[in-house]
């Protein structure tokens, strides 16, 4: 091979190698553009998602509306849901009635019907374990009927305490199913608002179920001259007052709702043992006789609970 041919071979190896070389290079580095645009477009979710909930926060501290529609509205916006309806519960009866939404459509509230403690409903199971809920579209043998207006896929069920009791559940539709790491930070993110409500709900006396003071929450239609206290299960007859344990404060501000009407002992026992867990006939007539004696009390003996046997209590208001 001559001088020339060798010369020739080197000079197009070299371009070659150049050609090679730069072209790693290039690769490397788009592959590393790639790599920052990815991180700056995932820090760029991050801070918009950071100041969703934030802004969320935030809201639950209007005062301009209701709480529990802060709430609603709140917990759509940290979850960037379509809906979230708000379900109080009664505790007369156990039930569970939609009372406040946020959606991004129009929804009329007035004709859900409520759910019952014997239908085992979604809510009531929420509120019964204490733990949040996650439910896709197949799985709706525990949705109430009114979920049919929805068009969702997947649904998030979230139980409100106050203080040791069930107040209500939050229901939060998507119209698409979560990835699993989005659906956790969904979670986190609709617990973090819960707990912050349910806090409101122990220090802010303006909260719903907490505007009336003792001298406000006056037996309905003046049945019998009784006040009672919800926040401290006191009863006050005149100038006296007493404690009643819960059950008893119970039975009694279900027998002054029935307005002189009879209290069924079934609808006792739904009271006491709301789940149908347990139930103690024995205890039940326990806690009718303490009630009877500290009311007798504070009332001078008047005896005015009444019983018709193998029914029920009634309030006698003829002896006021």
């Amino acid at each position: 091979m001559s001088i020339e041919n060798i010369l020739i071979y080197l000079f197009a190896s070299t371009i070659l190698f150049i050609i090679i070389f730069f072209n790693a290079r290039i690769r490397t580095n788009n592959k590393n553009y790639k790599s920052i645009i990815s991180n700056l477009e995932t820090n760029n979710l991050i801070q918009i998602e950071n100041q969703r909930v934030l802004d969320s926060i935030n809201l639950l501290f209007e005062n301009n509306n209701d709480p529990r529609e802060n709430l609603c509205n709140s917990i759509r916006i940290a979850s960037n849901s379509n809906t979230v309806i708000l379900s109080e519960m009664n505790t007369q009866n156990g039930s569970f009635q939609v009372t406040n939404f946020s959606s991004s459509s129009s929804i009329d509230i007035s004709n859900f019907p409520p759910e019952y403690d014997e239908d085992k409903t979604l809510a009531i199971i929420t509120g019964i374990e204490g733990t949040s809920k996650v439910l896709d579209f197949d799985e709706n043998n525990l949705f109430p009927e009114w979920f049919d207006q929805f068009d969702y896929k997947q649904i998030i069920s979230i139980p409100i305490i106050k203080g040791f009791q069930t107040y209500g559940c939050i229901y939060i539709f998507f119209s698409e199913k979560n990835e699993a790491k989005i659906l956790e930070k969904k979670l986190n993110h609709t617990n973090l608002i819960t707990k912050i409500f349910q806090n409101l709900f122990k220090e802010n006396s303006s909260l719903p179920d907490d505007k009336k003071g003792a001298e406000e929450i006056v037996a309905k239609n003046n049945v019998i001259p009784i006040i009672y206290d919800d926040n401290l299960q006191t009863i006050r007859f005149e100038n006296s007052e007493i404690s009643l344990s819960n059950s008893e404060y119970l039975i009694l501000k279900n027998l002054i709702g029935k307005n002189g009407e009879l209290l069924l002992y079934e609808d006792i026992e739904k009271i006491l043992w709301p789940n149908n867990d347990g139930v103690n006939k024995s205890a039940m007539r326990l806690h009718i006789h303490r009630l009877r004696e500290k009311t007798n009390t504070i009332t001078n003996h008047i005896d005015f609970i009444k019983t018709v046997r193998g029914k029920g209590i009634f309030i006698d208001s003829s002896l006021f």
